[in-house]
């Protein structure tokens, strides 16, 4: 990973972790959309639009579902579109189960391997997202995250809910980074249209549109259908566990710290077959 993607990477994970960690101290553990809303609302956020210019830029949009809990497929759903120097566009998809640490006995009892075993046949590159109250550190190193991702097959290899699993995990705010540069994802079309349509509904849905063309990203072939979602923002979400609008930014690379969420490695890095890692 080069130094741009390293300090994008961490600018990702301090929004994700300084939600959690308010969840953790002043809010509710008890449900783990509520979790995953407290990030979503802050990475969206976090971003500010800028003038059009040569630089890569994204645009966010996160929605709840507003059906019969019973109906979804599961916790949270990354679609991604990325569009390349030369004009060129793919979309690509990948699920993930949320599950949070619970006070008493094994720390992530809710996990259930037959649930996993079904999302994983529908879903490529499935990850299990653990939300740990007391942040954990990894062997990985680094500060302690509340937010760890495995991969969903190692899950069940291992058969296990304890804390144990999180010595199999990476930082969430890392592999998120990926799934954003196209990375571990489904781009099966049919599978990206029954998303949007509303065929294969998530709790939670994140819409990103990344792009390393002079043209600003836009959703307008990224919006998911009314019948099932709602947008979600930072001000509805005080309203209620589940909220009722957007927010979208368009993320510029280059810019002071503090000032967006950059993502993106340099465009020529990008032509060059992208950042190391």
């Amino acid at each position: 990973m080069n130094d741009t993607t390293s300090a994008n990477s961490s600018r990702i994970e301090a929004i994700i972790e300084a939600a959690l960690a308010k969840q953790a101290k002043y809010g509710s553990w008890a449900l783990e959309t509520s979790l995953t809303n407290a990030w979503m609302v802050e990475l969206n956020a976090a971003g500010v639009t800028r003038p059009n210019t040569d630089e890569s830029a994204v645009m966010f949009n996160c929605h709840e579902f507003h059906g019969a809990r019973e109906t979804a497929h599961g916790d949270i759903g990354i679609l991604v579109k990325l569009t390349m120097p030369d004009g060129r566009s793919v979309k690509g998809f990948t699920a993930i189960e949320a599950k949070r640490s619970q006070n008493t006995g094994e720390k992530y009892s809710e996990l259930k391997f037959d649930q996993l075993e079904r999302h994983l046949k529908h879903t490529a590159h499935h990850h299990v997202l653990l939300y740990s109250k007391q942040s954990v550190m990894l062997p990985s190193g680094g500060t302690a995250v509340h937010a760890v991702l495995v991969p969903t097959r190692l899950v069940l290899a291992l058969q296990d809910k304890t804390a144990i699993l999180e010595n199999a995990g990476i930082r969430f705010g890392a592999q998120l980074e990926r799934m954003f540069l196209g990375h571990d994802l489904d781009f099966s079309k049919d599978t990206v249209a029954a998303v949007l349509n509303g065929k294969k509904p998530y709790r939670s849905l994140l819409t990103a549109h990344f792009s390393y063309s002079k043209d600003s990203p836009d959703d307008g072939d990224m919006v998911p259908s009314s019948n099932c979602y709602r947008k979600l923002t930072k001000a509805t979400l005080a309203q209620s566990s589940y909220s009722k609008a957007t927010t979208e930014r368009h993320i510029r690379i280059g810019e002071q710290p503090g000032d967006s969420v950059s993502l993106l490695p340099d465009p020529k890095s990008a032509r060059r077959g992208g950042p190391s890692r």
